[in-house]
């Protein structure tokens, strides 16, 4: 999933640039759903590395919509980085053994000529079986998969679920697109082209999360038995 793609598209900046009056708020780890707040596979804070923004433009349904879409965004973010980390790691893992133990006839098998680095994930869960079925797995490799593991099944799931919610927050805002002309007039007139735009931007990027988050579930659902099975 190209998440940077849907924050480039977020709402963030445009009523800013529409009127230059707005107060700007950042969603935090913490106030995320706890399968994601307390994350144990993560390497680091991704909305650290990948903030996401919203506007608060003080008409306090307006400013909930934005506030709940910038919040199924960080939600992706830091879903999408637990699947980079988690695939990360557990590569890393089988291709120490690996390169341990080129010569062996059955890694050999399973590389199926591939390099080390170009191993899938399928095959590094499969090394690592090899691993623990022979010499046992490092105690660092144990502590890895039993504390990443469950974690990481209940964000999938929450994931899964998610969506229900994402299309609550569709259909609100969809209402809010309809008001916009009799919410904002005598002086907050001027507000209503920037406030269309951001709606129609945010409601574009729930729509692509509604379609996009089932994967990164999938994924994660992939990640978390494999590591389950260690």
């Amino acid at each position: 999933m190209n998440t940077k793609r849907l924050l480039v598209l977020s709402a963030v900046g445009v009523l800013g640039i529409a009127w230059g009056s707005t107060q700007r708020g950042r969603v935090k780890m913490g106030e995320l759903h706890a399968s994601l707040a307390q994350s144990t596979g993560l390497d680091g804070d991704p909305l650290d590395k990948t903030p996401v923004e919203f506007e608060q433009i003080g008409k306090p349904d307006y400013d909930q919509f934005f506030v709940e879409s910038a919040r199924v965004q960080a939600g992706l973010v830091v879903s999408n980085a637990l699947v980079e980390s988690l695939t990360k790691n557990v590569k890393a893992f089988a291709m120490s053994f690996a390169a341990a133990n080129a010569t062996d006839a059955n890694i050999k098998k399973l590389l199926n000529g591939q390099s080390t680095d170009q191993i899938g994930v399928d095959e590094a869960f499969a090394l690592l079986k090899l691993k623990k079925a022979r010499t046992g797995l490092s105690q660092d490799e144990v502590k890895y998969a039993a504390r990443t593991g469950a974690n990481t099944l209940q964000t999938a799931v929450y994931l899964r679920e998610s969506v229900v919610g994402t299309k609550a927050v569709i259909e609100k805002g969809q209402s809010l697109s309809g008001r916009v002309k009799t919410d904002f007039t005598g002086f907050d007139m001027a507000k209503a082209p920037g406030v269309t735009s951001a709606l129609t931007t945010s409601l574009n990027n729930l729509g692509e999360s509604v379609k996009t988050a089932p994967e990164i579930a999938k994924q994660l659902t992939r990640l978390a038995q494999g590591l389950q099975a260690l």
